[in-house]
């Protein structure tokens, strides 16, 4: 465990720091831990630098370390995640604030209050999507980032989806789900998932090939959703959902640790391989 204190004495870049997260940019703060060399940090967002003491100019394994930063947070990595980079002569610590990754409920039913719950537990940003103002208040659903009264489809085509984005489709509508999955199958989400039985999956599979959606992007559809947990609450639905959003977001095989050898963390144990720049990872 890391723990820092972060004030504006131990990070003169402080404001720019607390501007660029609440702005939902990414940013890194690089601090030159270099014994007996004086203090320097530097603030790198996506679009913009704040770097007065040149930091970023400091050379590893060949390549700059900004560029290997900035790919971290092109790449949208979320959470506080903490990177000591080696570049041979000098120590640099890395520390990555990245805005947490959207999930859309789209359906305001019991089972969105239970996904919004564990989404946001879970570090999503959740927002709830229904056309129907009666159901989608914020008195239902405290636990959500935004709820959104809007026709579901309309709402997607406009609404920033990236490869980090989870969608769940819980209406059981066609005129709902019909357009909604065909722009959310065609979009860059991460994952796309929708409740419903096996003879509804079914039927949307052939509604969305009569609109064109092609079997490549058919394939990407996660119905009837969930992992087989035995799930029959709105919580434990929720439970077997998120599980499954893992899953695949982090390509993994959802199996019994107790069955599978080898690294538990294995992101982890492969970035702290002795040929990398990084000497150590530590996720809070």
């Amino acid at each position: 465990m890391f723990v820092r204190l972060i004030d504006s004495d131990a990070c003169a870049a402080l404001e720019d720091v607390a501007r660029l997260v609440s702005s939902g940019e990414p940013v890194a703060v690089l601090t030159d831990l270099t014994t007996g060399a004086p203090t320097r940090q530097a603030v790198l967002g996506a679009e913009a630098t704040v770097d007065p003491d040149g930091l970023t100019d400091i050379e590893s394994d060949g390549s700059s370390v900004s560029l290997a930063v900035l790919d971290r947070l092109h790449r949208g990595e979320s959470g506080l995640d903490i990177h000591i980079v080696d570049d041979g002569a000098r120590s640099v610590m890395v520390e990555l604030f990245g805005p947490p990754p959207r999930m859309y409920v789209f359906g305001a039913i019991d089972f969105a209050a239970a996904m919004c719950r564990l989404g946001t537990f879970a570090g999503f940003a959740v927002t709830v999507v229904d056309a129907r103002p009666v159901f989608a208040t914020r008195a239902r659903f405290p636990d959500a980032h935004d709820v959104v009264v809007a026709w579901p489809h309309t709402f997607l085509a406009t609404a920033p989806v990236d490869e980090r984005t989870v969608i769940t489709v819980l209406t059981h509508d066609e005129k709902f789900d019909i357009p909604l999955l065909e722009v959310a199958l065609r979009s860059g989400a991460a994952y796309v998932g929708a409740l419903g039985s096996r003879s509804t999956h079914r039927r949307r599979v052939e509604l969305l090939g009569e609109r064109g959606v092609t079997d490549s992007e058919l394939g990407r559809l996660h119905s009837p959703i969930g992992l087989d947990l035995g799930a029959s609450t709105p919580p434990e639905t929720a439970i077997s959902i998120v599980a499954e959003i893992l899953k695949v977001s982090r390509q993994t095989t959802g199996l019994e640790l107790r069955s599978l050898s080898g690294p538990i963390h294995r992101d982890a144990a492969a970035e702290i391989d002795a040929t990398s720049p990084v000497r150590s990872a530590v996720r809070c």
